[in-house]
């Protein structure tokens, strides 16, 4: 999203603050950013400077599930 915002489940953003209790070191979550329409009935715009934790998108490799085919 455009000036610094970025749009989250609340959801997600409560389950991290659940994980910052327990962790003490910095968190950043890791995704993938989309243009596709979200029909998430909790999605909330979020600006990036205010979120408890670090955003990194762009993630480009694929994971593989272990014993899965090649």
């Amino acid at each position: 999203m455009a000036n610094g915002e970025v749009l989250l489940t609340r959801k997600l953003i409560e389950a991290v603050c659940e994980l910052a209790k327990y962790w003490s070191g910095s968190i950043t979550v890791m995704m993938e950013e989309t243009k596709e329409d979200n029909d998430q009935i909790d999605s909330k715009k979020f600006k990036l400077d205010e979120l408890p934790f670090k955003l990194a998108g762009g993630v480009t490799t694929s994971l593989k599930p272990r014993g899965g085919e090649d």
